[in-house]
This record gives C-alpha cells, sequence and structure tokens, in this order.
C-alpha cells in the first residue's frame, strides 16, 4: 500500500486514490455516490471519501460466489 493510501486511511481521501484503493473506475464511483450507496464530501473543487464511509461501502457489497 503506498504512502498516499496510508495517508488515506487516517481520514479522507480523493476520489482517484478511492478507485485506486477499490479497484473501481471513475464512472463506477460517480455512480456509487449518486445512487447513495457512497458517501463524499466536496471541498472546494475536490471530491473527497470518507474511509469510514469507503469502508463501509466494500461491506455493503454482495460477497462473490465461486464460479462453477
Amino acid at each position: 500500500m503506498s504512502n498516499q493510501a496510508v495517508q488515506a486511511q487516517r481520514g479522507a481521501m480523493t476520489l482517484q486514490q478511492f478507485c485506486e484503493w477499490a479497484g473501481i473506475g471513475r464512472s463506477l464511483a460517480y455512480k456509487e455516490i449518486s445512487s447513495g450507496r457512497l458517501r463524499s464530501v466536496k471541498v472546494g473543487k475536490r471530491r473527497l471519501v470518507i474511509f469510514d464511509s469507503a469502508v463501509d461501502w466494500l461491506h455493503s457489497l454482495p460477497e462473490a460466489t465461486a464460479d462453477r
């Protein structure tokens, strides 16, 4: 995990950092924000995702099942 990602865990991360952390694209991140499933805040022009909100979002996803 990069130093930036470790720092992000303490508070908030940019949308780009969140996408890298979650392994998703920006389009899906914005879709999750628009739907209300992922909470974010705006600080000036920057959109930030609170680390605790990111973890809550990740835990809300359905578990993967083995493909057969």
